[in-house]
């Protein structure tokens, strides 16, 4: 290795003007190419010359990206893929070719396929047609003596604004923001003193409207008094003075709801559109009026791998998810409301069309299984999820409504949940947890979302028990391919 060459072990690249244009072209030639396929994944609408762009924008930057942090990792060059094919074989590797130090070609010592990770997808994931055509690949273009598997490297990156901290694709930040201001202070610094000042005023009409919610909700104990006539009910009854006041009440909260709405635009969404990178592409390239500089600069941007595992690992890991089956999220433990706070007792009270019974665990030196096979709320539990075991001392609430049951984890000390699949959860004495299962895929006409096919799929949050340190796998990797 040269002397002059310093290698920078890390999981991140800032993204550069090169990388871009090289995207964009590459996009360009997809859309221009007459024997691409224009149809969206669900074959049900055209995607245009914009979003064929800004997919091709998104992918390439990052595998660009990628092969940049492994470069950084090695001192050895990494080129992916990027000739438009009139057919594409999802059996070929996304890197294709790799040099020494001196600038020497070498044989590609690992089969990389670079798959671009949004934040709001909860899995790990291949479809299970490509992981074969992958492994004949291996089988027909490598020299291995032992699983063909291992020679399989999947990595999934994302792009993050570096001002906020976020990354690009994080559909779930809008809530995040709104509910606990996670985020708040990096993404209203990031904003221009004009954007600043109107968010100020923003919040300031907020917190008088609250105020006004305020006074009117405690109006209906002077009401009751039937001190009427009061200043605001002139000449009216107790029960048409409670009426204006319920419908006064009811357009203070719309108010309040569009200025929510309006102040997390700001903070958050007009953000987000700064960072649209066909946006900057125009910015960096001057095809825009002056009005369009509110994009981010591309060094705003920079590649990050977030996971990173083999064939063998997800072989070994995760599960296979057929065609026609519900796409389970793996997120299963849910709090009251968007703030997400434990349940209280007293929400778990029986009505007409809801009934709530105690199931007695069953402990087993000192560990109990959860009842899963009780929740049924819209479809069963995923078999692939496997059993979920608890330590600590806790009560199990069924919940019956005519869509099925769900059940609520109520701890009596410190608890916490273990499945080999899904991957630890720890909650507080007194907590309780509504456990149920979403279905991730929109359903038609009354029946839920079903896959169009199978997939191996590993879930997210239980990625560090494979791969506990990161770092020093992406420096594995970077030498071993």
């Amino acid at each position: 290795m040269s002397t002059k060459q310093k290698l920078s072990f890390g999981l991140t690249c800032e993204i550069t003007p090169d990388m871009l244009e090289y995207a964009f072209s590459f996009g360009s030639d997809y859309f221009r190419d007459p024997a691409k396929v224009l149809q969206d994944r669900t074959g049900e609408k055209e995607r245009g010359l914009g979003e064929i762009l800004t997919a091709n924008l998104y992918g390439k930057v990052i595998e660009l990206g990628v092969c940049e942090i492994l470069k950084n990792n090695s001192g050895k060059r990494f080129f992916p893929d990027m000739a438009v094919k009139s057919e594409f074989d999802y059996g070929k590797p996304d890197i294709v070719s790799v040099k020494d130090q001196d600038g020497n070609k070498i044989k590609l010592g690992k089969f990389v396929e670079i798959k671009y990770s949004p934040s709001n997808f909860q899995w790990i994931g291949l479809y299970t047609s490509q992981f074969e055509e992958m492994k004949n690949h291996v089988r027909e273009h490598y020299d291995f003596t032992g699983d063909e598997n291992e020679e399989i490297v999947l990595i999934y990156a994302n792009i993050r604004n570096k001002k906020t901290g976020e990354c690009l694709s994080s559909k779930n930040l809008d809530d995040e923001l709104e509910d606990n201001d996670s985020g708040e202070e990096e993404t209203v610094n990031s904003l221009t003193d004009s954007e600043k000042s109107n968010l100020k005023k923003l919040k300031n009409e907020l917190d008088e409207l609250v105020k006004e919610r305020d006074d009117i909700t405690k109006l209906p104990r002077t009401l009751s008094q039937k001190n009427i006539p009061h200043p605001l009910f002139p000449n009216m009854s107790l029960s048409e003075a409670r009426e204006k006041n319920k419908q006064r009440k009811e357009n203070i909260d719309k108010q309040i709801t569009k200025k929510k709405s309006f102040i997390k635009n700001l903070r958050y969404t007009f953000q987000k559109r700064k960072s649209d990178l066909l946006g900057i592409y125009f910015k960096q390239k001057k095809f825009l009026p002056e009005k369009f500089d509110y994009f981010l600069d591309i060094s705003d941007l920079e590649v990050v791998i977030e996971y990173v595992i083999t064939g063998a690992e997800l072989e070994q890991h995760g599960k296979i998810f057929a065609e026609d089956e519900i796409m389970p999220s793996n997120q299963i433990f849910f709090g009251k409301g968007k703030e997400n706070k434990s349940y209280e007792m007293d929400d778990l009270s029986n009505t007409d069309n809801i009934t709530h019974e105690k199931i007695i665990p069953k402990k087993i030196n000192g560990t109990t299984r959860i009842p899963v096979e009780n929740i049924t709320y819209k479809h069963d539990f995923s078999p692939h999820f496997g059993d979920l075991l608890c330590t600590g001392d806790v009560e199990f609430i069924k919940q019956t409504k005519d869509t099925g049951s769900t059940l609520f984890l109520k701890c009596n000390s410190d608890v916490k949940v273990v499945g080999d699949f899904l991957g630890t959860w720890e909650f507080d004495k007194d907590e309780i947890k509504r456990i149920m299962q979403e279905n991730t895929l929109p359903g038609r006409n009354g029946k839920p979302g079903l896959k169009n096919r199978s997939d191996w799929f590993f879930p997210k949050r239980n990625f560090s028990s494979i791969v506990p340190d990161l770092k020093k796998r992406v420096k594995m990797i970077a030498k071993d391919i």
